[in-house]
């Protein structure tokens, strides 16, 4: 949820199952085509899409298919809608739009960072320098502060 430097998703496009591959191309909503997979949570998967007729890249959060039907997954998910599209913080990704597919999917389009992630850097380069890693952390705590304030609390955080 933090929007730094070092939050972004283009090093996790691998990540993906063979699953979540059989989406690339497919149109969500009748404006969002799926390029690319960025990623799987425990109940959704993410994908990097293409916004018709801007032509916009975004990052397109789709609740997983044996989720869809669960009544509690699918209040948790209109929450989390509903609370970031109150939430604007230079840390916590935009929610650009939310919906329901014609098969019944929740979805999430959302602001796509490209870059590095916190991950793939720690990979690189090993040990952050004190300096770096304080800046790292005062963004991750400035964006769970936000979302706190807001209502929403993020449960799975990741480098």
């Amino acid at each position: 949820m933090a929007h730094g430097p070092d939050r972004h998703a283009s090093d996790r496009r691998a990540s993906g199952s063979h699953a979540s591959a059989r989406h690339c191309g497919r149109t969500i909503a009748g404006r969002y085509t799926i390029d690319a997979v960025l990623g799987q949570g425990g109940m959704a998967e993410v994908f990097v899409a293409r916004q018709a007729p801007l032509g916009r890249r975004v990052a397109l959060k789709l609740i997983r298919g044996d989720y869809a039907g669960d009544p509690r997954l699918t209040a948790r998910f209109e929450r989390e809608a509903r609370a970031l599209a109150h939430l604007s913080d230079p840390h916590v990704v935009t929610l650009l739009d939310f919906g329901i597919t014609d098969e019944g999917e929740l979805f999430l389009a959302m602001e796509l960072l490209e870059g590095e992630t916190l991950r793939a850097r720690l990979r690189r380069v090993g040990a952050l320098e004190t300096r770096a890693a304080l800046d790292i952390a005062q963004q991750i705590c400035r964006g769970l502060a936000a979302a706190h304030k807001a209502g929403v609390v993020h449960r799975d955080l990741k480098p």
